[in-house]
């Protein structure tokens, strides 16, 4: 599956993000932390009546809202192509695109990366997956770089 396809089913699901948070929360042991900075973020998006709580009415109106965000065409329905081209997003694709150009080895605050720029970083790159620094990338290199890429990901990326 690719991963702009995954991206916009994530999209699709409006505001997964506050059950999961919720079914973490109920399952957690009291001395567990919790997440403040995300609840706050929730509550001044949802909290339409400021009682510092998320009523089921107040969570599917923001769903709805987030509907019809994506639903641009109003046509009652959204499909892939819809949450693809929806302004959340755009502006997702533009935060990865920007990511990529400093991986790539752009200079801070540049929209581009030259061809020796992006070469250098592909040398970098190259060296890292390269553990015994032979000059050649072998099956178990490739596989432990991988691996250790995506150990050290959060499970929603």
């Amino acid at each position: 599956m690719s991963r702009n396809l995954i991206f916009a089913i994530l999209a699709a699901v409006p505001l997964s993000s506050v059950a999961l948070y919720a079914t973490a929360q109920d399952a957690a042991p009291a001395t567990a932390p919790t997440d403040t900075a995300h609840f706050q973020h929730m509550l001044k998006k949802m909290d339409a009546n400021g009682d510092g709580k998320i009523s089921q009415d107040e969570y599917l109106a923001a769903a709805t809202n987030r509907f019809h965000a994506i639903d641009t065409q109003n046509k009652g329905s959204i499909d892939a192509a819809d949450i693809a081209a929806s302004p959340p997003m755009q502006r997702h694709e533009q935060r990865s695109a920007q990511r990529m150009l400093r991986h790539m080895g752009a200079s801070p605050g540049s929209d581009s990366v030259t061809l020796d720029q992006f070469l250098a970083a592909a040398k970098s790159h190259f060296a890292k997956i390269d553990a015994n620094g032979d000059g050649f990338i072998e099956a178990n290199e490739a596989a432990n770089r991988h691996a250790g890429r995506h150990a050290a990901q959060p499970a929603n990326d």
